[in-house]
């Protein structure tokens, strides 16, 4: 009975999550439905826990107890808030495994998949991990979570059971493809390239827009500004952040156009030259068609992935991120890309004078 009780209590783990889960739940359009998985996991784990009896206590779990503790309440260092969540669950399944055995745990292990699957922004991560659109992302996680209750099922009726060193293997395996499939983002590091937009960039001409309340709502700690440039007719235009201590303030760029409803048909990193590379959007929003370029920088780099600035986020730093668009005219993707590669070098023109 002990440890049954000492199990339930773990799940004070999930507290720190909490807020969070509800507010994503009633304001984000990507999470909206995620407590499905949540509603779908109590079932899951009554069913997987019915005359599955605790086992010998297996102490190999410790380690992962204690990671997990750390991701669910070390949120003030980590910053993100996907990450308490994830953590109070894995606390939760670490505990079962530490106290009940690795068999008990592992029978339990699918329903507590389906929990992580309604982690906020976990469809967008996955979109973002396998390069593909939201709506895929979303069959993804339901393809999952129905091979969740396959699980449970060939867990009771034909007792079979996952070792502990074939899930090891299995995570590992993800977790270096998911890595290496993102290395460039992750760890490309170029030279700092922080511009000031004039209202004359080379033979591009300009203006200050005046950001709206909303965008000055949304970036709250941070310095917004927007600008429109003209040039032979085409416009480009640019949002440039100065990034304040609220690390949540700056989301990839892509996730903010699939919120606006904009479809994202290819995002790739772009070197511009060898030390400065961009993150290249190719998105469309009804009839209209644009390419975006976003980079992000400090005093110190530039970096063309949000994932590698997120890695190099420190509070009290001096960071930049930027967003320039062109519309794509006729489909000619080569002639806004070469639009965007000018200013560019206009921009760093202008930096050297």
């Amino acid at each position: 009975m002990k440890k049954y009780l000492l199990t339930a209590l773990s799940a004070l783990s999930l507290i720190p999550g909490i807020p969070y889960l509800l507010q994503a739940w009633s304001s984000s359009r990507l999470d909206a439905w995620d407590w499905l998985f949540y509603l779908a996991a109590i079932p899951a784990l009554i069913w997987a826990f019915r005359k599955n009896p605790m086992q010998k206590p297996d102490l190999r779990a410790l380690v992962i107890t204690i990671l997990a503790l750390l991701l669910a309440f070390g949120g003030r260092f980590h910053q993100v808030n996907s990450l308490t969540v994830a953590g109070g669950t894995l606390c939760v399944w670490s505990v079962t495994c530490l106290l009940g055995g690795w068999t008990f745990a592992s029978r339990l292990l699918p329903g507590f998949i389906l929990m992580l699957l309604g982690t906020p922004s976990s469809t967008y991560r996955i979109a973002q991990m396998l390069t593909v659109s939201t709506g895929i992302a979303l069959c993804i996680k339901i393809l999952l979570a129905s091979g969740c209750f396959g699980w449970i099922f060939a867990n009771k009726r034909l007792d079979w059971k996952i070792k502990g060193s074939e899930l090891l293997f299995i995570s590992a395996l993800l977790a270096s493809a998911i890595v290496l499939f993102h290395a460039r983002e992750l760890y490309f590091s170029g030279n700092s390239f922080v511009p000031a937009f004039q209202t004359q960039v080379g033979n591009f001409y300009g203006r200050n827009i005046e950001p709206d309340s909303n965008t000055r709502r949304f970036f709250a700690t941070s310095e917004v500004k927007l600008f429109r440039y003209i040039v032979n007719g085409r416009e480009v235009s640019v949002l440039a952040v100065r990034c304040g201590n609220d690390i949540h303030e700056i989301h990839p760029a892509s996730h903010c156009l699939r919120t606006s409803r904009w479809v994202v048909s290819s995002e790739d990193i772009y070197p511009v030259y060898p030390d400065f590379a961009v993150t290249e959007i190719d998105a469309a929003k009804g009839n209209r068609r644009a390419l975006f370029w976003v980079w992000y920088s400090s005093d110190e780099f530039s970096t063309p992935g949000f994932l590698g600035f997120r890695r190099r986020f420190r509070n009290n730093g001096k960071y930049h991120t930027f967003q320039i668009s062109i519309p794509v005219v006729e489909n000619d993707v080569d002639s806004a890309r070469n639009i965007l590669k000018n200013f560019i070098a206009e921009l760093a023109r202008e930096n050297i004078k």
